[in-house]
């Protein structure tokens, strides 16, 4: 029996540590502790297993400002909490959530939980089941509607080795906390590195999942870095309070967590050991479950001490035919898929040592399987429509005259909405900014005068990383402004350091002067929404931008210096070797067309953007941007109009 339900793979423990504070009888006193109070602000901790979460939700307990975090939507622990607060046993689920919210908010009016992924999912289909007519809105409308003022703490871990340790470790031994008073967990017997490497997996999905959802819906978390919090738990949670625009509670400092660390040596060699072979182990089956009575995943496609690595062999030392790796036969399963021919799929394997005997038949039994089957319908559908969006391709290249984007000015708010926002066609602007003070007055020496001693986060060391646009989070480095700009202005081209939209530097109090130096066009944005919607980009010369495509709508302004910008319609997405979440594989800057060989038939469009001058770029449009020169940029994503919108992105793993 799974003890994830629905949720495969989402290992599930114990609501909390031992003496957390939980209602009733929180620890929290005085004025603040919770009881029947009305709901004005709520928060979410929004998070993964083994990413410190107890920790931070006891010491946001503790404040009795920020109501009592606790997994209150976890699946099988409604009827647990129901009976804690008196509930009926046919109690609605609306009935529920208004009485978790009423009970645990402390007396300010905030409530808080915490929430993994599979608990986040879970919550939401309760939540439509409510309401028919929620069907029409959002996952964050739906969620805003019944949580006031809603705001989240993105909870996550970098060292996913580590984190996938404990999770394995915790599910094994059955001890998922260490107090004062509690055993460590002993781990007996072999350890089971594929094992890991599943839990590892399903620890990455789930955290891309809540970071898909923050970028869909144009949500904005506060990140909170395990590591950062463990090295300096009262440091995060006065970061967490400003956050969220409290003060700090009298005790803040003098609250020690009763939770201890649970690593140990034993954790150390087994991470030794497991990165030793990670890359040999095999990826997550989509039809993994968690047996509580095994401890250990299991996965009907899999046999019983399977553990196939991604090496092809042909014969072994007797002459017994060695197995076709994972990754080989999803290599056949794809060729055959595209129309392929099965004697191709077999000299090519050949060549590649497998035994062609072996190979032809694999192709078999790839082609008589009802999952080839349904592969094959899917591949169908998709072809068709990628065959569509080459008609349109067709259509809009007839004539032969190139595209370019249109320069306007005076462009009213109606206009712009038909012509460039409903049409999705980008437009440049040239009268958003004329009068901007930041056109004379920013510029790096400007900066360093008004902000060089404030520590802002930059992304760094990105020269090392080819993919450093998709691992953005391994890149956040802190480093006072004033050195910041002493690199910028050597004037030697770089992309290696690069502060970015995602620092989000005007959200800082080092940066508040800044929002006096520009202002907010009232034709096509909404100044109620700038706080959290506008974004400075800031580096030197060469600076890149790799080809992706946003999921909002954005008007992107160019302040000091200029930046040469490649657009590329939607309707070439097929064309794009979009592999992973938005991004594309093609370097624009010098495409290989062995590699991608569909790309060299788009049609690409290149402008400069100078001082003052406004890009409109339209949700979808793939595009990728090169500073010429020092560069500081704006972005907006408050548009007056609806800048929400649905989308589902690939996670293709080789």
């Amino acid at each position: 029996m799974s003890a994830c339900g629905p949720w495969a793979g989402s290992v599930i423990p114990f609501a909390g540590p031992p003496g957390l504070p939980v209602p009733p009888g929180s620890a929290a006193s005085g004025p603040s502790a919770p009881g029947s109070t009305r709901v004005l602000s709520s928060c979410f901790v929004a998070t993964l297993p083994r990413s410190g979460s107890w920790l931070l939700a006891e010491a946001l307990a503790n404040t009795g400002l920020v109501g009592v975090p606790n997994e209150y939507f976890r699946p099988d622990f409604t009827r647990m909490w129901s009976q804690e607060w008196g509930l009926e046993d046919d109690a609605s689920y609306a009935r529920y959530v208004e009485t978790a919210k009423t009970l645990t908010a402390t007396a300010n009016g905030i409530f808080s939980a915490k929430l993994h992924w599979y608990q986040f999912a879970w919550l939401s289909q309760q939540l439509r089941a409510q309401d028919g007519a929620a069907e029409a809105v959002s996952t964050a409308e739906l969620m805003a509607r019944w949580f006031p003022r809603l705001k989240y703490i993105f909870l996550w871990r970098r060292d996913t080795a580590r984190q996938a340790i404990s999770y394995y470790r915790a599910c094994v031994t059955k001890v998922w906390f260490l107090t004062g008073e509690a055993r460590r967990g002993a781990l007996t017997g072999e350890v089971d590195y594929q094992q890991i490497r599943w839990f590892e997996d399903i620890l990455v999905e789930h955290r891309e999942k809540w970071r898909a959802y923050f970028a869909e819906h144009g949500v904005i978390p506060l990140e909170v870095i395990y590591e950062d919090l463990a090295a300096d738990p009262c440091a995060i949670l006065r970061k967490v309070l400003a956050d969220l625009g409290l003060a700090e509670g009298p005790e803040l400092a003098a609250a020690p967590t009763m939770l201890l660390r649970q690593s140990d040596d034993r954790s150390e060699a087994i991470l030794e050991a497991y990165l030793a072979v990670r890359e040999s182990l095999r990826p997550r089956p989509g039809d993994l479950i968690w047996s509580a009575e095994d401890t250990a995943f299991r996965s009907p496609s899999l046999s019983a001490g399977t553990r196939p690595g991604p090496r092809a062999a042909g014969r072994g030392e007797r002459g017994a035919v060695a197995p076709i790796s994972f990754e080989w036969q999803r290599w056949a399963a794809f060729s055959l898929m595209s129309g392929v021919s099965t004697d191709s799929v077999i000299a090519s394997m050949a060549s590649q040592g497998m035994d062609r005997a072996a190979v032809a038949g694999l192709c078999r039994e790839l082609m008589a399987s009802p999952a080839y089957a349904a592969g094959d319908w899917m591949s169908q559908r998709l072809r068709k429509l990628e065959s569509t969006m080459d008609v349109l391709r067709a259509l809009r290249r007839t004539g032969g005259v190139a595209r370019s984007v249109d320069r306007r000015s005076e462009l009213g708010r109606e206009d712009f909405l038909r012509e460039f926002y409903a049409a999705n066609t980008p437009v440049l602007l040239a009268d958003v900014a004329p009068d901007w003070p930041a056109l004379t007055k920013w510029s790096p020496e400007y900066f360093a005068s008004v902000m060089g001693d404030e520590a802002v986060e930059v992304m760094g060391d990105r020269d090392a990383d080819p993919d450093y646009e998709r691992r953005v989070h391994a890149h956040r480095r802190k480093i006072p402004l004033r050195e910041y700009v002493e690199r910028v202005a050597s004037g030697a081209p770089s992309n290696d350091m690069y502060l970015v939209a995602n620092n989000h530097l005007l959200e800082s109090g080092a940066a508040a002067s800044l929002w006096d130096d520009f202002t907010i066009d009232q034709r096509y944005l909404e100044p109620g929404r700038a706080k959290g919607s506008a974004f400075l980009w800031f580096g030197p010369r060469g600076t890149f931008t790799p080809l992706h495509h946003d999921v909002l709508n954005i008007l992107f302004v160019q302040v000091f210096g200029s930046k040469r910008v490649t657009l590329i319609s939607p309707l070439e997405s097929h064309c794009m070797s979009n592999h992973v979440g938005v991004h594309s594989d093609v370097d624009a800057r010098a495409p290989d067309p062995v590699r991608f060989p569909r790309f060299a038939s788009t049609e690409q469009i290149s402008l400069t953007v100078g001082p003052g001058e406004a890009l409109f770029i339209p949700v979808g449009w793939w595009h990728c941007v090169e500073a010429l020169t020092t560069s500081i940029s704006l972005s907006f994503t408050n548009f007056a109009y609806q800048n929400s919108y649905h989308w589902l992105h690939p996670e293709i793993k080789f």
